[in-house]
């Protein structure tokens, strides 16, 4: 009479005694396994000197000393790295810091030249408008201070507002000057 029995690979086999719970592929594997011992057990066993085990000892402890790549920081050097990410933290702090300081100032500078410009050229406006009668020049001047005044509101940083104002002033102060040569004396 056959039994259905369960292998210990989880295979379903069918044994005609009790004894045998094995399916064939694992009857193979066992019989090599088997094979195996035997041939260990048959290999001779070298003991070796005390000199390799002195040599084994130092080689552990100088690999001790030399960190390999992977290994995990010493305890101390763990507290140097976290010394040194502090340190350099630190230092950026300062210079951003530092940065924000020298931006802020060279921006008020800016703006501080930007409105002595301004008011210099209110202040040549001013005396171009006061004279009553308009001559050509004049009309030619506001023609040119309204293409600058257009290039002004068109103008996107300081730096070409400045620019545009400093000709303005040149524009206006150039007008205002006296002519020297117009004089008729000579002097001797």
């Amino acid at each position: 009479m056959s039994t259905v029995n369960v292998c210990q690979c989880g295979e379903g086999i069918e044994t005609q005694s009790a004894n045998n719970n094995l399916c064939h592929q694992c009857q193979e594997e066992q019989g090599l396994v088997e094979l195996m011992r035997q041939e260990v057990s048959e290999l001779p066993v070298i003991t070796p000197s005390e000199s390799n085990w002195h040599a084994i000892q130092f080689k552990l402890k100088t690999k001790d000393d030399e960190k390999p790549l992977g290994s995990k920081p010493r305890p101390n050097n763990i507290r140097q790295l976290i010394f040194k990410a502090k340190t350099i933290t630190a230092i950026a702090a300062s210079l951003s810091f530092v940065m924000i300081g020298f931006l802020s100032w060279q921006n008020y500078q800016m703006e501080h030249r930007f409105e002595q410009v301004l008011t210099m050229n209110e202040l040549l406006e001013e005396r171009l408008s006061q004279q009553t009668v308009p001559y050509f020049s004049q009309i030619s001047i506001s023609n040119k201070l309204s293409q600058l005044d257009v290039e002004f509101y068109r103008a996107k940083t300081i730096e070409e507002k400045l620019a545009i104002l400093m000709q303005r002033k040149k524009i206006i102060e150039g007008y205002l000057k006296p002519d020297q040569g117009v004089s008729n004396e000579f002097s001797i």
